[in-house]
């Protein structure tokens, strides 16, 4: 009976860590075979148990107990082979947890054949069966709420990572067990001693597996963070060729203009300037990426009818790699414009650029006013208005992302219906200029 309850326990610690994976076709059936491989095993291990009693035996059964659940993961769940790693040893240490515990309240309680906690029983060794069964799923449940699933980064590192971290696990599990079961009659201390130990070992596997998580989240942010980098420089190159290209028509027209005088109307003739105007005028920074940010920044501020103010010293930034300045300016004032569309009153649709030195630290600020509407996440982080939620927050992340390459800071605010962002930046002065 009890490796029964033992066996059942851990499937049902399998089916919980399962929960979110995908699943193979005709899943249902894979659960039916898989209940019934199950049942095979039980009867098959109460037998070899029977007929060999060492702690060889012990050991024995128990990693093959081990290796057949894992076995039922992989023929369920669709998952890469890392992620169903990572869900089976949460498994094994969350069933092992309840073990331990359920094991101290019955050596300090007096159980009858370790069916129920302390004492107490009903009467009916099946219905207790059934309550202790139940009493452990409650149990498991409850650890396994907080702890949940995520997803690791499926490279070779965390591949190695992981199925070192299994094989650690479920061995330390089956000599521990085994060796405590073997002297739980003989000593008293010895006994307790190996099940804190287990214990101990169980959530520090645990605490081991979350940071696999964020070591695979910070991983993947870090992936996105080159991916927006790389595509906003190739943006980049591709904006300066058409200033490039804009420049050079720029130039035959205003020609073509200056031929056309005292051949058009006044009328027409200022109309064709204010039109070139449009695309010819420049703000001259001192900095080549800075201009053609304000620039790209200017004609969608004209088309929303946003007005674009700046103060500028080029020379602050000139430090600053080319991409790495894009990307900064690009989310701040996209941001900004974004913001701005959305404020009802026209005298109210401005943004405020500043980039200057102050010492030996660079400052870039940010403002504009906005409907009045700050929603932020749990963690304080402003929380994405698009559509997408997969977008949320990458334009912050990516500034903050850049700055951080440069030991600098991003820090935002809020003044009234103002919304001001702000980032900081020690200069270096052994960067080449952008």
């Amino acid at each position: 009976m009890i490796n029964m309850l033992s066996n059942l326990e851990g499937l049902f610690a399998c089916v919980l860590f399962s929960y979110g994976g995908k699943l193979r076709s005709h899943w249902i059936a894979r659960v039916v075979i898989s209940l019934l491989v199950t049942t095979g095993f039980i009867f098959l291990f109460g037998w070899f148990r029977s007929e060999i009693t060492n702690i060889w035996s012990g050991m024995a059964v128990t990693l093959m107990m081990n290796a057949y659940q894992l076995g039922l993961m992989f023929f369920c769940l669709k998952d890469r082979p890392s992620h169903i790693l990572v869900r089976f040893v949460g498994a094994l240490c969350v069933h092992q947890i309840s073990e331990q515990v359920f094991g101290f309240l019955n050596q300090f309680g007096g159980s009858i054949n370790n069916v129920l906690i302390g004492g107490w029983t009903t009467g009916n060794l099946d219905f207790d069966f059934v309550l202790r069964l139940f009493a452990r799923f409650a149990f498991m449940f409850l650890i396994f709420l907080p702890i949940r699933n995520s997803e690791v980064q499926d490279d070779a590192v965390m591949r190695r990572r992981v199925i070192t971290i299994t094989s650690v696990c479920a061995l330390f599990i089956v000599v521990v067990t085994r060796v405590e079961t073997e002297y739980r009659e003989q000593s008293f201390i010895l006994s307790n001693l190996l099940r804190i130990t287990m214990l101990l070992f169980c959530l520090l596997i645990l605490f081991i597996r979350s940071r696999f998580f964020d070591i695979s989240r910070q991983q993947r942010e870090n992936l996105v963070m080159s991916n927006i980098i790389e595509n906003q420089r190739v943006q980049y190159d591709n904006f300066r060729d058409s200033v490039n290209y804009i420049n050079s028509v720029c130039h035959d027209l205003k020609k073509r203009i200056k031929a056309l005088q005292g051949k058009i109307s006044e009328e027409e003739l200022s109309d064709m300037k204010n039109a070139l105007a449009l695309y010819n005028s420049r703000f001259k920074t001192g900095n080549e990426v800075l201009d053609m940010v304000l620039y790209q920044c200017r004609i969608v501020c004209d088309k929303h009818h946003i007005r674009l103010t700046c103060m500028a010293d080029g020379q602050a930034v000139a430090f600053m790699e080319k991409n790495d300045l894009y990307t900064l300016l690009m989310n701040a004032l996209s941001n900004a414009i974004e913001a701005s569309q959305k404020v009802e009153d026209a005298g109210k649709r401005l943004i405020s650029l500043t980039v200057r030195r102050q010492n030996a630290l660079l400052e870039i600020q940010c403002a504009n006013y906005f409907d009045g509407k700050v929603e932020r996440n749990g963690e304080g982080a402003l929380e994405t208005t698009k559509a997408d939620g997969r977008l949320h927050g990458l334009g912050m992340r990516s500034m903050r992302y850049v700055a951080g390459e440069y030991e600098g800071v991003v820090d935002e605010k809020t003044e009234g219906d103002i919304f001001i962002l702000s980032i900081y930046i020690p200069v270096q002065n052994d960067k080449p200029a952008a």
